[in-house]
């Protein structure tokens, strides 16, 4: 096991116990993907939750942080509107700016991004995104990346088709207006011909960024 894996644990083993203590639910196991910011003092988690013994589970959004030695919850979506079953597929990220989270949906094809208002520590939803010419089964969120403060976005599409060359993938590239209230798609590379011009020949372009 890794220091990082040590370290990964030990946030989960804290975040879980705090999850326990503020509403009771139960973090199912090996379902649930975390971004932290760059200290570990701010945890965005994606779960999928029930109460014990035998209840349903649904899927929730948890924004963490960090006091002495354990972590409270600042603010939770206790289910999101696009149920899913947590998986590795999915994503999520923390802005280096703690200011937002975005979450990779890829078995809906689509990324929610969350404002954090940090005065009170609230998540306020800010879009769910889709690419312009995304449809089922693109894995449109398997990967994400941002820029600081996530005002740029970029996320892969690895199973698009493009110029009816299926799975070639995609990669998609949002920005937030001058306003700061409404993401827009500003660009696409793909494997045919990257944002260089350069041409590919590959499969599954952007399932990683």
């Amino acid at each position: 096991m890794t220091v990082t894996d040590r370290v990964n644990n030990l946030i989960m083993f804290k975040v879980k116990k705090a999850i326990k203590e503020c509403n009771n639910f139960s973090v199912v196991d090996d379902s649930y993907v975390f971004s932290t910011s760059d200290d570990d003092e701010t945890v965005a988690l994606l779960c999928d939750v029930k109460l014990p013994p035998d209840s349903d589970t649904h899927t929730s959004l948890y924004l963490l942080h960090k006091h002495e030695d354990s972590y409270v919850v600042m603010d939770l979506i206790s289910k999101l509107e696009c149920e899913i079953q947590v998986s590795d597929l999915n994503t999520i990220l923390l802005s280096r700016s703690n200011t937002r989270v975005i979450i990779g949906l890829p078995q809906k094809d689509c990324i929610y991004i969350y404002d954090i208002n940090n005065f009170y520590g609230k998540l306020i939803l800010r879009g769910i995104l889709k690419g312009k010419d995304t449809i089922d089964g693109d894995m449109f969120g398997y990967s994400i990346a941002a820029n600081h403060d996530a005002s740029i976005v970029v996320v892969g599409s690895p199973y698009s088709t493009v110029d009816g060359r299926k799975e070639c993938g995609a990669v998609h590239v949002f920005k937030i207006n001058e306003q700061g209230q409404e993401y827009r798609e500003i660009g696409r590379t793909t494997s045919v011909v990257d944002g260089r011009g350069k041409k590919h020949d590959r499969k599954y372009y952007g399932i990683e960024i």
